[in-house]
């Protein structure tokens, strides 16, 4: 039995790779976990990520790490840029 048919799977298909595309680039353009904007993110930007989550530096060291505005970085945003890291950026 297939759950869905070929216009619907057209769909969701779309609307997956766009949600790819929102999850790894900002809505600037930026990408996450590149927080010195030069459209790479490298090891030492993935640890201020980590230390801005844990607490020990401040987001404004890397706000886009923040891919949701939320002011704070969670686990989920450090692997998007971890994925940034080993794919590059969008």
């Amino acid at each position: 039995m297939q759950l869905l048919y070929s216009g619907e799977q057209s769909a969701l298909h779309h609307y997956l790779g766009d949600l790819h595309f929102v999850l790894h680039r900002l809505a600037d353009g930026s990408c996450v976990g590149d927080c010195r904007r030069d459209r790479r993110v490298t090891i030492d930007e993935l640890v201020r990520m980590a230390n801005i989550a844990l607490g020990t530096e401040p987001l404004s060291d890397c706000q886009v790490g923040d891919s949701d505005g939320n002011r704070r970085i969670t686990i989920d945003e450090i692997v998007i840029a971890v994925t940034n890291a080993f794919n590059g950026c969008p």
